[in-house]
C-alpha cells in the first residue's frame, strides 16, 4: 500500500504518519456573542507530511501551513441578519494533496432574512 513502500528505495516501510497524513493537526477558534454581534476567528496549523510523488518516484514532502478565518454577523431585528465572513486572511499558498491549489483569501458577506 502507498502507507508502507517507500517511494525512495520502493522496499516496504511505513511512515510515522502514513501519507498524507501529518503528525501535528490542531484547530482553534475564539468566538463572542454580545447584543446580536456574533464575531469569531479561527486557526488551523497542518504539519508537514508526505504525498505520493508519482510512478517510481520519490515521494514528496508537502509543507506545513497555518490559516486564519474571521467572521462576524449583526442582527438588526429577529428576520434579519448581516454577515462577513474572511477565510485564509494571510492568502497563505498550502497544498493539502499535491498539484492541486490551496484557497486563496477569500472574502464574502451578505444578508440573512428569516420569516
Amino acid at each position: 500500500t502507498d502507507s508502507t513502500q517507500s517511494r525512495i528505495s520502493f522496499k516496504d516501510t511505513s511512515y510515522n504518519h502514513g501519507l498524507r497524513r501529518p503528525g501535528v493537526n490542531f484547530n482553534l477558534s475564539l468566538a463572542y456573542t454580545w447584543k446580536g454581534l456574533d464575531l469569531s476567528v479561527s486557526g488551523k496549523f497542518v504539519g508537514s507530511r508526505y504525498d505520493v510523488g508519482g510512478f517510481r518516484r520519490a515521494d514528496v514532502l508537502l509543507g506545513e501551513y497555518f490559516i486564519v478565518n474571521a467572521a462576524a454577523g449583526y442582527a438588526l431585528n429577529k428576520s434579519l441578519r448581516l454577515f462577513v465572513d474572511a477565510q485564509n486572511i494571510g492568502n497563505k499558498k498550502f497544498f493539502d494533496i499535491r498539484g492541486f491549489n490551496s484557497i486563496p483569501f477569500l472574502f464574502q458577506g451578505g444578508v440573512s432574512l428569516q420569516f
